[in-house]
């Protein structure tokens, strides 16, 4: 079996890579840079015979081109893992917009590109594509929304790219990561613009990053995703989402009990927005129901979902918050 593999110099790519070389699979790995790439195969043994090395840029359709042309010279290319990415932070007012054009270029349009080019190939084994998106593709914190949206669109360009070619034997498996050590915070805050010191949300930046790393893992292992990509490949339907990480799993099932619009009330509610129209009910709601009265409701079920979501820190900050979670258990 051969592998393409974009972004394979570091984070998920390189981890994605190394456990298909370790299976014995025949790997093209593929970076900005080749230096990016050296020391991939280190340990595997046999894997140097089995690896091929080449430079590709997201946003350069002739490195594309080139490097899919190289692939396809070698035999058949059974899995196509769409991995190279980034991101760029900021609000919709304060995001550095060439910036963001330049987001959308590498991460939609990259990903694109390099489908368009290995997709015949595809199709005439009946392969895979492995698109690795994020829970960034199903919800947004404050100041990841121009991230979110290129993983958005990445899922609905796997939904469409499994819809059109079926019928010819492809499989499309969406991994949707939560927080890994891949580095990638670093590499954002690289690609952002510094937040404003006087801007309009300049005195939200505090309760933004506590809400988020309230609800975040600590920083997991890539092989965790790596073990889901192989995992996935083995076995399933034509389409598959996969959740990948303790923290996506809670997150993306309170997003789907709530709903969508639901999600972005109870969003705007942890973050200082009106916390009536939530669907969770604020804790003074749970103190002055009776248990028979709530407990086997809908609003009840939905506090101990965001309970178990670990995304109720908040109520632990005011005494009646604290009652309220205990009213919970």
């Amino acid at each position: 079996m051969r592998a393409f593999v974009t972004g394979a110099g570091s984070g998920f790519g390189r981890a994605i890579a190394r456990r298909m070389l370790r299976e014995g699979w025949t790997v093209v790995a593929t970076d900005v840079s080749v230096a990016d790439l050296v020391g991939l195969p280190d340990g595997l043994p046999g894997a140097d015979a089995r690896l091929s090395l080449l430079a590709l840029d997201l946003r350069d359709p002739g490195t594309i081109e080139a490097a899919a042309r190289v692939a396809n010279e070698g035999g058949p290319i059974d899995v196509l893992v769409n991995n190279a990415g980034y991101a760029v932070f900021g609000t919709q007012e304060d995001a550095d917009l060439a910036a963001i054009a330049s987001l959308f270029d590498a991460n939609v349009m990259g990903t694109a590109r390099v489908t368009r080019a290995l997709l015949p190939a595809l199709r005439a084994a009946r392969g895979s594509v492995v698109q690795i998106s994020s829970i960034a593709g199903r919800m947004v914190f404050p100041e990841s929304g121009f991230y979110a949206a290129t993983k958005f669109a990445l899922e609905a360009m796997s939904e469409a790219l499994v819809v059109e070619n079926a019928a010819y034997g492809l499989r499309v498996i969406v991994i949707e990561p939560g927080a890994f050590d891949t580095g990638f915070a670093a590499r954002a805050t690289r690609a952002s613009r510094p937040r404003p010191t006087d801007g309009a949300s300049s005195d939200r930046y505090a309760l933004w990053d506590a809400r988020k790393v309230a609800v975040l893992s600590p920083p997991q292992d890539p092989d965790v995703v790596a073990s889901a990509v192989w995992t996935a490949l083995a076995s399933g339907p034509r389409f598959q989402r996969v959740r990948v990480g303790e923290d996506s799993e809670r997150i993306l099932n309170l997003r789907d009990s709530l709903g969508p619009d639901g999600w972005v009330r109870f969003m705007v509610a942890r973050v200082g927005g009106p916390a009536d129209e939530s669907p969770v009910p604020t804790p003074d709601v749970v103190l002055v129901a009776t248990d028979n009265a709530l407990r086997s409701e809908r609003p009840f079920m939905l506090a101990r979902a965001a309970r178990d979501a670990g995304m109720l820190d908040d109520w632990s900050e005011s005494e009646a918050g604290r009652q309220a979670l205990v009213r919970l258990e």
